[in-house]
């Protein structure tokens, strides 16, 4: 019991320490400051992958390490120089990339485990963080000069997920949802379903130039903001829920719990991030893709 309290504190002090820190290298004026945050945290969780791929020997932890720090660069400080048309096909391609990797997760949780072999292989492991940790850094880019306000409002609907989803599952938990991930609940899924949906309708009514950023007034004035917010909810509670097991996979894998211990009581920086995995980068493509199709127009 002591144990579990300690555990439950840690959780809560690192968490109390972390995400001002974030929040403040968001609100930096500078740019190039945010870049520099946001590289050195992409590349421990790169460190932190590279050590998880390291079981499948397809070469040394050092070069999976650098290969996926390259693509962070790439993310960072390369593709934000293309053309908006550019940035747009290139964030839909990597979250295309994202969808069809991650399938074999979203397949197993309906029941299905024929595409699970492909988790038997170290190049497709090496793959996939290459792309996610390319999409990731690409996305923050993206969201945070698009709009503060928008990129911290996602930050917040990704963390008040996770929170509800890891309190009611951890305490109310029954019904498990696959075993890649044993953890994870419907339970906990349904609470981080409905703490967001509330959040989202208060975004759009009460914090103009955030979520509504991603949508058309069309589409807002069409569907109205409760039954939008709650197709939101549900699609961002399952983007989460998707990479979190997705990560969970790999760390099966590699016979782990933990990505690391870069948070004590939380495990490693890529426990934190694989809710982002595919909501940051799908975030971003729907922001590029407004100004895509005005340029069209």
């Amino acid at each position: 019991m002591l144990e579990i309290l300690g555990s439950e504190r840690n959780r809560y002090l690192s968490a109390t320490v972390a995400m001002p820190l974030v929040i403040l290298s968001i609100l930096q004026p500078d740019a190039f400051l945010f870049k520099v945050t946001a590289m050195l945290l992409l590349f421990w969780s790169a460190k932190e992958w590279s050590s998880l791929v390291s079981l499948f020997k397809i070469g040394s932890q050092l070069f999976t390490t650098i290969t996926i720090a390259g693509f962070v660069i790439l993310g960072l400080w390369v593709m934000p120089l293309l053309s908006h048309t550019a940035q747009y096909l290139v964030s839909a391609g990597m979250l295309s990339m994202l969808v069809l990797g991650t399938l074999p997760v979203v397949c197993a949780v309906f029941g299905m485990h024929g595409l699970l072999f492909c988790f038997q292989s170290g190049l497709f492991w090496l793959f996939m963080g290459a792309v996610i940790h390319a999409a990731l850094a690409f996305s923050f880019i993206i969201l945070r000069d698009s709009s503060i306000e928008l990129m911290l409002a996602l930050l917040l609907i990704c963390w008040c997920n996770d929170t509800a989803a890891y309190l009611v599952g951890k305490h109310y938990g029954a019904w498990r949802i696959t075993s890649l991930s044993p953890n994870k609940t419907w339970e906990g899924y349904l609470a981080g379903f409905f703490v967001l949906w509330p959040l989202i309708v208060w975004l759009f009514d009460q914090a103009p130039g955030t979520i509504t950023t991603l949508f058309s007034p069309q589409l807002q004035a069409n569907l109205g903001i409760i039954p939008l917010a709650c197709l939101v909810a549900c699609m961002t509670s399952g983007m989460q829920l998707v990479g979190d097991i997705f990560e969970s996979a790999l760390k099966r894998q590699a016979d782990v719990k933990d990505s690391g211990v870069f948070l004590p009581g939380h495990g490693g920086l890529l426990d934190r991030l694989d809710s982002m995995f595919l909501v940051m980068p799908a975030s971003s493509c729907l922001v590029l893709w407004n100004d895509f199709s005005w340029g069209l127009i």
